[in-house]
């Protein structure tokens, strides 16, 4: 399988901004992150 740049974050973001985003988990296609 292959990530298709997509990494899902856990928490609250603002749309637009930048975060420093830990990889916690992944998936058959996503990464899974937390700020």
């Amino acid at each position: 399988p292959e990530i298709d740049n997509i990494v899902r974050i856990d928490g609250k973001v603002t749309k637009g901004e930048f975060y420093n985003v830990n990889i916690n988990n992944f998936n058959e296609y996503e990464l899974i992150g937390s700020v």
